[in-house]
């Protein structure tokens, strides 16, 4: 008998060393938080389950006017790494990080591009334009942040996020030249649309086409009546072919506009954030891919 609790003894004694190292191991990952779901998704590509991974904002929720929650800040305050777009888009960020006492490194992905500037609705300044990832080749700087943060924190795995990295980089270059072509092939009538608020401008200026909007650049303010009123002037006198919903926002002034002016709502564009996972964005290339779609459909 002595030898039978001996043995358990030096059993169960494993087991407990094996859950400790199991459990060490687990805590070894880095933690991230990413500030909302299309940089959260760029994180994952590059990082797989490498990675323990917070996402602030989530599926079809306004970044713009995000309210943090508890669990937010919980996670904010164990994070290794906090990554965010920056460039003015996650206005809630210093006070979450201030509440959360933050610690970690934070990486701005925006600083790898070169911002468009835009007048100030508040005021005479320009501001940069926060949403640099309507264009593939800012997200490719994106990715490539990401993946030297993940390397200096977790260098063991440095094949694994450099070989993730340099495919989907590949696949975002083919996506890149696929919308190019595209919209090279329009007539210059068809170079001007409207959409819900004022997030395509890089989208714009990469690939050739402009976007009026009768919501400014943030959310965070509706649309005043006489912008709206000197809007749908524009669509009758330049004959703008269509009109584009956003998944994120209400559709009812975009049916007003589409009402008074007889201009036709081609579809539903994705600009500041992805959708479920059973919808039609659940990841960046998907949301460039159905944008890409929407405008096919809606200008050919």
């Amino acid at each position: 008998m002595k030898h039978f609790f001996s043995r358990l003894s030096l059993f169960l004694a494993s087991i407990f060393f094996t859950v400790c190292v199991m459990a060490e191991t687990v805590s070894a990952k880095p933690k991230l938080v990413a500030t909302f779901s299309v940089i959260g998704d760029l994180v994952q590509v590059i990082a797989g389950d490498k990675v323990e991974l917070h996402v602030l904002v989530g599926p079809n929720s306004d970044g713009h006017v995000y309210q943090p929650t508890a669990a937010d800040a919980r996670a904010v305050s164990q994070a290794d790494l906090l990554i965010a777009n920056g460039l003015g888009f996650e206005v809630w960020l210093n006070a979450l990080t201030k509440a959360a006492q933050f610690k970690g490194k934070q990486r701005i992905l925006g600083a790898e591009v070169e911002p468009l500037m835009v007048d100030d609705p508040h005021g005479a300044a320009e501001i940069p334009d926060p949403h640099a990832w309507q264009d593939i080749q800012n997200v490719m700087l994106y990715v490539a942040a990401i993946t030297a943060e993940l390397i200096a924190f977790d260098p063991a795995h440095r094949q694994f996020y450099t070989e993730n990295s340099e495919k989907y980089t590949e696949q975002l270059r083919a996506l890149h030249k696929k919308i190019k072509q595209f919209t090279e092939s329009l007539p210059a009538q068809k170079r001007k649309l409207v959409t819900s608020h004022d997030a395509f401008g890089y989208f714009g200026k990469a690939y050739g086409l402009e976007f009026i909007a009768p919501q400014g650049m943030s959310t965070d303010s509706e649309a005043k009546t006489q912008d709206v009123a000197r809007l749908i002037q524009q669509i009758r006198a330049d004959k703008i072919p269509a009109l584009f919903m956003e998944n994120m926002l209400d559709a009812r002034l975009l049916t007003q506009i589409s009402r008074e002016t007889g201009v036709v709502i081609g579809g539903t564009l994705f600009s500041d954030a992805l959708s479920e996972k059973h919808q039609a964005a659940p990841d960046y290339l998907s949301m460039m891919e159905h944008n890409l779609s929407v405008l096919q459909r809606s200008l050919q």
